[in-house]
């Protein structure tokens, strides 16, 4: 089972005086190679959308859904 690390970070809207979050996140996702993380792939999600379930459809959508993964979130 490989392990995979993601980050989340909810998106801003600075186009008007205050700061407000503009509805979406963005999940960073992370291997380690030779013990250092190396990103794997970004997307774009609602605020909503279940983070784990996202990256999981993102690796099956682009070839790797037949690996095993444990999700760790930072």
């Amino acid at each position: 089972m490989r392990e995979i690390y993601f980050v989340t970070e909810r998106q801003v809207d600075d186009s008007c005086d205050d700061l407000s979050l503009n509805g979406n996140k963005t999940i960073r996702v992370y291997t380690i190679v030779e013990g250092k993380p190396k990103s794997f792939f970004s997307i774009e999600v609602g605020n909503d959308d279940d983070c784990i379930e996202e990256i999981q459809n993102y690796l099956n959508d682009n070839g790797y859904g037949d690996n095993l993964y444990k999700f760790i979130e930072l």
